[in-house]
């Protein structure tokens, strides 16, 4: 988990997500778990290109997943990670920043992500309800640097 732009109310604990099996908040910080490299980028963190910058320089090579929250997705694509998953604004859906996978949930949605070797192989997005998402709401016109997702190779 990070940390997003409305958990700075005082509610949001660090410290309980940790005691959360299975569960870690790594807000600018680098897990590894399985033999995967996990950076997250919190709300804070994903705003400062300074930030960016620096994590770039002493994670790149190391990361196969960031979990993060905010804009700045096409800078932290320089990390050139497996799979970017994306909380907050900015649709719901899969996509390819810069080339790399990059999945796009919002609230109440999760992402199951299968890998194969050093590639996402299925991805799928669901609703706490349990209901599968299967439509994508992306500006893949906007940015020339986003493109749609396709598992067809």
């Amino acid at each position: 988990m990070v940390k997003g732009d409305h958990d700075e109310e005082g509610y949001y604990s660090p410290e309980k997500i940790d005691e959360i099996v299975g569960c870690k908040e790594i807000s600018g910080k680098f897990l590894e778990v399985k033999g995967l490299g996990f950076l997250g980028f919190g709300f804070r963190h994903a705003h400062s290109l300074k930030v960016i910058r620096n994590m770039i320089n002493q994670f790149s090579r190391k990361v196969d997943v960031v979990v993060m929250h905010g804009e700045n997705i096409r800078y932290i694509s320089l990390l050139k990670p497996r799979v970017i998953i994306k909380g907050g604004g900015g649709g719901i859906g899969i996509c390819l920043v810069n080339d790399i996978v990059s999945v796009y949930i919002g609230p109440n949605v999760y992402a199951v992500i299968d890998f194969r070797g050093r590639k996402a192989d299925q991805i799928r997005l669901f609703r706490f309800s349990g209901k599968s998402l299967t439509e994508s709401h992306l500006p893949y016109r906007r940015y020339k640097w986003m493109k749609p997702y396709s598992t067809i190779e």
